[in-house]
């Protein structure tokens, strides 16, 4: 039932479009290329470069999935998790929320609020 569907699904699409059946099917391969190719260049674009990092930040190729903050200055356990391509605190700094700082400079944690 379900091919019958998509058979009909692709007959209309190609009738729509005027083309024939192997037209069709070179014009859906390229355009499952094309979107897998905009989505690998969005995400090559999107992720910071060397030299782009913070105060405080390093560059890595393959940072962790756990980077100490504020809230969690001693991370015990962790994943091995590879973060690629990310910026992170150099190592001394935690995560804070405006970037990189000493763990003393953290703003106070008010518990309850």
């Amino acid at each position: 039932m379900m091919k019958r569907f998509n058979r009909t699904i692709h007959s209309h699409h190609r009738q729509a479009i005027n083309c024939s059946p192997e037209e069709y099917k070179i014009n859906q391969k390229f355009f499952i290329l094309l979107s897998a190719a905009a989505f690998f260049v969005s995400t090559i674009l999107s992720a910071p470069l060397e030299g782009q990092c913070g105060p405080n930040e390093v560059f890595l190729h393959c940072g962790s999935a756990c980077e100490p903050s504020c809230e969690v200055p001693v991370i015990e356990i962790c994943t091995l998790q590879c973060i690629l391509d990310i910026c992170q605190c150099a190592n001394g700094f935690v995560r804070g929320p405006f970037g990189c700082v000493r763990f003393e400079e953290c703003p106070p944690i008010v518990y309850g609020k």
